[in-house]
């Protein structure tokens, strides 16, 4: 959500390093995603890898059987963000 720590500090300050395998990005840019955003990336990801999102799914506050209208009013409340190397578009 929006009061959570990470969130605020890389709203206020940006990220100062992401990592993901063997790339890294320092100072990365950033981007918020709308609410339809995150939502079609969510719901992308639990169709594409269904078992991997029932895993997932209550370690960031999903019913992993919950249905099509529960899962988009949970993932209207998440917060997402696109990073991008400096000097490329985030998202």
């Amino acid at each position: 959500g929006e009061r959570s720590d990470w969130y605020r500090n890389i709203i206020a300050a940006g990220a100062v390093e992401i990592r993901t395998g063997a790339q890294r990005w320092r100072r990365p840019g950033h981007r918020v995603l709308d609410t339809g955003e995150t939502v079609r990336l969510l719901d992308s990801y639990r169709a594409r890898y269904p078992r991997t999102w029932r895993r997932l799914a209550p370690m960031i506050g999903f019913d992993p059987g919950a249905g099509d209208q529960a899962f988009r009013a949970a993932a209207g409340r998440v917060r997402a963000l696109a990073f991008a190397p400096r000097g490329t578009a985030a998202g």
